[in-house]
C-alpha cells in the first residue's frame, strides 16, 4: 500500500481521489475496530509528514498537534484489509487515548472509481 499525498490513494499502480473514496463510503455502516489490529494491518502506514506506526508511539510535534484536535466521531476509512485509507490522525488519537477500538467503515476499492489523470 502506497502512502496517500495530496488527496491521492494509490495501490498496485491504481489510483483514487480520496474524496472520492469518502463518497462512496458515506452508505456504509460504521462498525467498531481494534486500533492494534489496524496499527499491525498498516506496517507502512505514511502520512503526508512521513511517519511509520513505530513514531505513533513518540511523535513529531505537527503530527501529535493535528492527532489531539481530530475528531474521533468521524470514522477511519479503511479497505477490506484493514490498510487505513484516511484517518491515520484518528488511530493515532485512539491509540494515544488507550481505546480498545475505533470507529471505521470498510471500503471495497473496487467499487470506487479509478482517477484519471489530470
Amino acid at each position: 500500500m502506497d502512502p496517500i499525498k495530496d488527496g491521492i490513494h494509490s495501490s498496485n499502480g491504481r489510483e483514487w481521489a480520496v474524496a472520492d473514496m469518502i463518497a462512496a463510503a458515506e452508505h456504509l455502516p460504521s462498525v467498531l475496530l481494534k486500533v492494534e489490529l489496524l496499527i499491525a494491518c498498516n506496517s507502512d502506514l505514511q502520512v503526508n509528514e512521513g511517519l511509520l506506526p513505530e513514531q505513533i508511539q513518540a511523535p513529531a510535534q505537527s503530527f501529535k498537534k493535528r492527532a489531539e484536535s481530530t475528531n474521533l466521531s468521524y470514522p477511519l476509512l479503511v479497505d477490506e484489509e484493514f490498510n487505513v485509507l484516511d484517518g491515520a490522525h484518528r488511530l493515532a488519537k485512539a491509540k494515544w487515548a488507550g481505546l480498545p477500538r475505533v470507529l471505521a467503515k470498510v471500503l471495497d476499492l473496487n467499487k470506487v472509481p479509478l482517477r484519471t489523470a489530470p
